[in-house]
């Protein structure tokens, strides 16, 4: 994505595919771990939106490709 600001405390950690790891539990039914390779087998999406930053920043006309919250929501694993 180019020209998107970058708002860190000058550390941006690599975290490898291999181990990437998105973990949901807590007040949920069936807690699960998924893996890179698990979560870009789900259905993805494209979004287009505007970004309007408290720090009165905007950029206009991004284009998101990525899996939708309700695919994992509705997912019965």
């Amino acid at each position: 994505m180019k020209d998107f600001p970058v708002l860190d405390l000058g550390i941006q950690p690599d975290v490898p595919e291999g181990a990437f790891r998105l973990t949901l539990d807590g007040l949920v039914e069936n807690p699960v771990t998924l893996d890179w390779a698990w979560l870009s087998e789900l259905p993805q999406e494209d979004r287009f939106n505007d970004i309007h930053c408290v720090t009165q920043w905007s950029r206009y006309d991004n284009t998101w490709t990525g899996v939708p919250v309700q695919a994992l929501l509705d997912w019965r694993g």
